[in-house]
């Protein structure tokens, strides 16, 4: 499988994932370019509105069918209804007025609708330079990045911000093409008042009781929490439609997948905040999840999660302030993508070389007596180190292999980066 991960910068977290695990992308090889005029020199940072610094100006796209990447763009930028019948040689023409005349020089947001186009020619350019590969079944799925360490979220708890574990983190709508939807939501709702980000929602590191919003009873669960929780998990559901759809597009025929993080932390409270912060609205009384694994089956995109390893008395006697439940998360998650008929794989986020985690895993991998018979379709261990291969810890790691297999037959080989399993599950090492 290769990583395929969208500009984004990915934050060095210590929790829940330890500095130097965050995703880095692995592909096969790095992009080409010959042949092809450069575009730009960019630099790329986190959240969905990317804050390029581009070096040539006015913004040029590459692509051999700019029709089918502008149809496309036009369609999930401008509410295009999906089946719509397209005509391509006015949305070219249109999306070049719109993309090419604009000169984004020293803009510290860019929209992005503008930047979609250039994220699709590079899929592309990724597939047609190792066409080899997935035709010969080498590359057989893409893990399309779609937010923050790869993962689709807001950039909530950003620690180079100053963010500790377990701080709720912080709402990330306020630049200004973001408030201009959120105002155009209010009015399309009849509330205009309502274009606004709550005041009383606290800093990165503010705890739930501490805040009006987040509190016991707080302006979450109000009428106006209601819509502002609707619309900011919206966007990003949003954005990962319209990246995916042009990810599908791009890699034709190979399967996408797409990482959502496990945000553990304030798990028992009744809000959730600090999955409210990065945008997943699941709070005690709805299911933020299932709407996320809806998206995905649109796109018949497989979903990558995390934490499949750690326990919640672990987290309890670690960090009993955070009121974590990362094994109630898990199994929610899982179930929501389950039930909506998609592949789900998963991934550790701390270090792992001890059997109760092993377990973990294979229980969350494979639940006792599920009726469906309903597992993981494959499992990322992150990572290869000194430490694993010290004579106990390989023991252990063989013995966990082994048990993925199922059968008591699996090799531990660390020269292949894919282990298979008679399952169809595997184990990846990340090097």
């Amino acid at each position: 499988m290769a990583q395929f991960s969208s500009p984004q910068v990915s934050h060095k977290l210590r929790l829940p994932r330890p500095p130097g695990a965050c995703c880095k992308a692995t592909t096969m090889a790095s992009l080409s370019s010959s042949g092809k005029t450069a575009i730009a020199s960019l630099k790329l940072s986190q959240g969905l509105w990317g804050s390029p610094e581009l070096n040539l100006c006015p913004l040029r796209l590459l692509g051999s069918d700019p029709s089918r990447s502008f149809a496309v763009v036009r369609d999930s930028a401008e509410g295009t209804v999906a089946g719509e019948n397209v005509d391509h040689n006015k949305v070219e023409d249109s999306s070049l007025e719109k993309f090419e005349e604009r000169d984004f020089t020293g803009t510290p947001y860019v929209p992005v609708y503008v930047m979609l186009p250039v994220y699709f020619d590079y899929m592309r350019s990724f597939r047609v330079e190792f066409d080899e590969f997935f035709e010969e079944g080498i590359i057989s799925e893409i893990e399309v990045g779609l937010g923050p360490c790869g993962e689709l979220r807001y950039p909530s708890y950003p620690e180079q911000h100053g963010w500790k574990y377990p701080g709720i983190g912080e709402f990330q709508c306020y630049d200004r093409y973001l408030m201009k939807n959120l105002t155009q939501a209010a009015e399309a709702r009849g509330h205009s008042f309502w274009a606004r980000v709550p005041d009383n929602a606290g800093s990165y590191n503010s705890q739930p009781h501490e805040t009006g919003f987040f509190r016991d009873g707080g302006d979450y669960d109000s009428y106006y929490g209601g819509f502002f929780l609707n619309w900011y998990s919206r966007v990003l559901i949003d954005h990962g439609d319209r990246v995916l759809a042009l990810a599908n597009l791009a890699f034709e025929g190979t399967r996408i997948a797409t990482k959502v993080s496990g945000i553990h932390w304030w798990y028992k409270t009744a809000s959730h905040p600090a999955e409210l912060t990065a945008g997943f609205y699941n709070s005690c009384n709805r299911d933020g999840y299932a709407p996320i694994s809806a998206m995905l089956k649109k796109h018949e995109a497989a979903l990558n999660f995390t934490c499949v390893e750690m326990r919640t008395l672990d987290q309890h006697e670690g960090f009993p302030e955070a009121l974590a439940d990362p094994e109630g998360l898990v199994w929610q998650v899982l179930n929501a993508a389950w039930d909506a008929n998609i592949p789900v794989a998963s991934e550790n986020t701390l270090t792992c070389f001890d059997r109760e985690g092993y377990n973990k895993i294979l229980e969350n991998a494979k639940p006792w007596n599920d009726p469906d018979g309903r597992h993981l379709s494959a499992f990322t261990y992150l990572r290869l180190s000194p430490v694993l291969i010290e004579k106990h810890n390989l023991t252990e790691f063989e013995r966990f292999v082994k048990r993925m297999h199922g059968d008591g037959r699996g090799a531990c080989c660390f020269g292949e980066r894919l282990i298979k399993t008679s399952t169809r599950l595997c184990v990846q090492i990340y090097i």
